[in-house]
């Protein structure tokens, strides 16, 4: 059987749950596209979670795949570091910050809280880098 790739206007016309039962030929491109920077995210995060384990740093996160109890707008990974309390918000490239995670963050800082906004395992590296010789 061949298969079929229907073009969005179509597909846009299918139920969801039929279109769900189609596999990824029943995805609309901005439905694909939020797939793929979620995976891509949570590929960051285990290589963030990964230098701070290397670094002899326990962390935190919430499940990506579950909704969380945590509120909303609170950064994805958070430790401590030297006695102060540390996170990090990550975010793919060209992905603002939502308002509630703006003031979360706020909030946090405002408390004494060092939290980085970053986008790539080299702004987590700098970030921590930054941490530390605050801790120091």
């Amino acid at each position: 059987m061949k298969s079929v790739i229907l073009p969005s206007n179509i597909l846009r016309r299918i139920a969801p749950k039929d279109r769900k039962a189609m596999g990824k030929a029943g995805m609309l491109p901005e439905e694909a596209e939020a797939v793929q920077v979620a995976k891509s995210e949570k590929e960051l995060h285990t290589q963030i979670l990964s230098m701070l384990m290397r670094e002899g740093i326990h962390a935190f996160r919430a499940r990506m795949d579950k909704k969380s109890t945590i509120a909303k707008g609170h950064p994805d990974i958070w430790f401590a570091l030297g006695g102060r309390a540390c996170a990090m918000e990550v975010k793919m490239p060209g992905k603002p910050l939502r308002p509630e995670q703006e003031q979360v963050i706020s909030l946090m800082r405002q408390n004494g809280w060092k939290v980085a906004v970053v986008h790539s395992y080299a702004e987590a590296r700098a970030a921590l880098d930054q941490f530390a010789g605050v801790v120091n």
